[in-house]
């Protein structure tokens, strides 16, 4: 018999049994296609409050261990991508200190997607937007840093733009106040290619390119 989850911590909508728990994660990368670490997942839907983070590990680690969750190596989409190191603590539960990427085998997928009805479809919806949104940020800041510090009375923004394990750039810019640090540093993040595009720009003595340069599209990001 399935035991009713902790429900502390929930929005209203969101599992309300272990089993659906599991399903809930399993269906999230089916639905996603792309591997997702522990860390990845956490962020989609504990924080996001679709789950019980104390659920959520003790579900994650269950279908790790059964083997409905498949290790795979890190592809080009995650390069250079480094886990949080205060996160994955000795001290952590199992699956929180795995720094793995993590899929569905295609038995597991077919399974799971006929199963996808008991799900309500407005929790589903939510958590692929939210897994979306997880993964985009996840590849955007792979190969590309942005870090706030305080410098004397300022706070200094240093990012760096890299490719293939060589910086194409880096630059450090000063703010007033640690929240317009914070927003610089964000800016960047969203989308390094614009950024970057747009300072050769103006470093080529070209300006009139920046009317010509668009934001890049999020598809870009999953090719």
């Amino acid at each position: 018999m399935d035991i009713s989850v902790v429900k502390s911590g929930v929005a209203p909508g969101g599992p309300d049994y272990d089993f659906e728990v599991k399903l809930l994660i399993c269906w999230m990368l089916a639905k996603i296609t792309k591997p997702m670490t522990v860390e990845h997942m956490i962020e989609a839907l504990v924080s996001e409050q679709f789950v019980n983070y104390f659920e959520f590990t003790g579900a994650v680690t269950d279908l790790i261990v059964e083997g409905q969750l498949v290790e795979v190596e890190k592809d080009q989409l995650f390069r250079n991508l480094q886990p949080n190191p205060s996160f994955f603590s000795p001290t952590a539960p199992y699956a929180a200190r795995r720094t793995g990427y993590y899929t569905l085998s295609s038995e597991n997928k077919k399974h799971v997607l006929l199963l996808e009805h008991t799900l309500p479809l407005s929790l589903r919806e939510k958590v692929y937007a939210s897994a979306t949104a997880v993964l985009l940020k996840a590849n955007r800041e792979s190969g590309n840093t942005a870090t706030v510090r305080r410098n004397g009375d300022a706070w200094a923004v240093d990012i760096s733009v890299n490719d293939m394990g060589s910086d194409l750039l880096r630059l450090s810019m000063y703010a007033p106040t640690p929240e317009i640090a914070d927003f610089m540093k964000e800016n960047f993040l969203n989308d390094p290619a614009f950024f970057y595009k747009g300072i050769i720009a103006l470093l080529s003595g070209d300006p009139d390119q920046l009317k010509s340069i668009e934001p890049t599209p999020d598809e870009n990001y999953y090719r």
